[in-house]
């Protein structure tokens, strides 16, 4: 099975023009990272603390804002935030390789068994699939999000980042 190679498919997107982004050094921020959408700036606190995971997720609110959901991500973030957090996860079991969740820090045991058990699911069948709409929400709703974070979800939310990027496409006879 070949790996799904999801940084090149988004630094593709980047490349062609699809995706802008521009990236600033800001020490006035609160996180380590963030996504300004009125911008389409990645700011970064401290660059020298910048982790891959931190501008990973970055980049997967870009894609979020610029190919998916627009503005209307301003309303539905605390599913947008879910999906960006879990979208390495997701690649990494897809691709077999290890990890350990940042999603599932300061969660319930309940919700980090529910969130491993999804996952290795998820990379058994080697991609995201329609039912696992399902789950994403039921788990989205259960996560706690780290304090300032909205903390409402849309029960009718589609991952669309997660859709385009996990999903097999279907063949037509």
């Amino acid at each position: 099975m070949e790996k799904i190679l999801l940084a090149k498919k988004i630094l593709d997107k980047i490349k062609s023009g699809d995706i802008k982004i521009h990236f600033k050094s800001d020490n006035t921020i609160q996180v380590p990272a963030q996504y300004n959408a009125a911008t389409n700036t990645i700011q970064i606190r401290f660059v020298n603390y910048m982790n891959i995971h931190q501008l990973s997720e970055e980049l997967i609110h870009a894609v979020q804002h610029q190919q998916f959901y627009g503005n209307a991500m301003l309303t539905i973030f605390k599913d947008v935030e879910f999906e960006a957090k879990i979208f390495l996860d997701i690649a990494r079991a897809i691709n077999d390789e290890e990890f350990l969740p940042v999603v599932t820090m300061n969660q319930s045991n309940d919700f980090s068994g529910e969130y491993w058990k999804w996952i290795e699911k998820i990379g058994k069948n080697k991609m995201f699939m329609s039912t696992d709409e399902k789950k994403f929400r039921e788990l989205s709703k259960l996560w706690v999000p780290p304090a300032g974070y909205p903390t409402t979800c849309d029960p009718n939310y589609t991952p669309q980042v997660l859709r385009n990027y996990f999903r097999k496409p279907t063949v037509k006879p």
